[in-house]
Formats: C-alpha cells, structure tokens, sequence
C-alpha cells in the first residue's frame, strides 16, 4: 500500500521535470545561504561526553601530573637514507630550530633513541653512556635494523621502512589558558557556561 503510493507521487513529479529542477535549485540554493551559520566544534571536549566517568579519571590523573600538550611532526628525506650522516646532521639541526622556538618545552627525536647493538655495547658500559645516531662511531645499518625491529621504536618513532622518523615536540604550559580552561570547566559544571565567553 505504500509503496504505490510512492510510485505514484514519483510518476507525478516526472511529469512536471522543469517544476522539479528548479525546487532542487531552490533548496540548494537555500542550503548554500547558511553555510555561513554551520559551526564545528573541533575542541578535544566535544569528542567525549562530559559525565563519562574515563573522562573523570583522565582530568583527575591530569590535576596531579599535570598536561602536558605536544605536536608530532614527521620527517621523510626526498632523496637518500634517513639513517645516514647526511640526513642525522639535518635532523639535528632542525630539532635545534624547533627547541629555540618560543613556547616549545622540549624536543624528542630519533636522535635520542639510546643504541645497545650498534654496534653491540657490554651492559657495564650503559651506566656511563651510551651510543646513539649522532655518535661518531655509530654503524648506520644496524642503527636500522635495531630501531626498525625494536618494539618500542618501530612504528612509533620511525616507521617500518626505515625512511620516516616522527619528532614530539612538548609544548609550554599556558598558565592564562589552563585558567580560562578551569573556569569554563567550573562554568558547565554550574551550568552556566555564558559567564566566561567574557
């Protein structure tokens, strides 16, 4: 009974194809006009809802660790081995231009990734020091292979193929921001949210 009915509205349509067409463009035209009125909240706030009880646990662990926020850049050479004196050299320098900029706390990179079979160092020796890819000594193919196969390298801060490596770089606290952050979290917490748009 339904489904007729349908088809008969839908026959009735196509009879009248140039009404049809421009009731589409209408509404799309319609649609165009309020774009400017489409917002998207993109804040790590609105990815979870605000009585999740993880989320409580996550800002209680913050409140006493503190939060540390970070960017994760990558780099792949246009030409050559990553694992080569050539590239190591740029990499550190560029970490040195990322760690001079203001508001960045540090900078972690392959480069401080500690070596042990690189050739192989003997276990007394770590507590000194020990090798990593700007060492002077270092042997390119086994720094590789071990950071390529490592569990805690692989896939995390180089990839697999040896050719991309990731770069952390922690940003500063804002002591302004993570005010206005307590205060918009005590403002939904009170329900009023409007007094510290201000």
């Amino acid at each position: 009974m339904i489904i007729p009915f349908f088809q008969k509205r839908y026959r009735r349509c196509l009879e009248y194809p140039i009404v049809l067409i421009a009731g589409i463009v209408l509404a799309c035209t319609w649609a165009i006009t309020q774009l400017p009125k489409l917002t998207f909240d993109a804040s790590s706030d609105s990815l979870v809802a605000q009585g999740d009880p993880e989320l409580a646990y996550f800002r209680k662990v913050t409140e006493a660790f503190g939060e540390a926020p970070f960017l994760i850049l990558t780099y792949t050479p246009n030409s050559g081995e990553l694992l080569s004196r050539q590239h190591v050299d740029r990499l550190g320098r560029l970490v040195d231009e990322l760690s001079a900029i203001d508001g960045v706390a540090s900078v972690t990179s392959i480069l401080d990734a500690p070596l042990l079979q690189s050739p192989p160092v003997p276990l007394s020796q770590l507590a000194e020091s020990f090798r990593t890819v700007r060492s002077p000594d270092v042997d390119f193919v086994l720094a590789r292979t071990e950071l390529t196969e490592s569990p805690l390298f692989s896939e995390l801060l180089i990839s697999t193929d040896g050719q991309a490596t990731a770069i952390r770089i922690n940003l500063e606290l804002q002591d302004r921001l993570m005010s206005a952050k307590t205060d918009l979290d005590a403002a939904r917490a009170g329900g009023d949210v409007d007094r510290v748009a201000q």
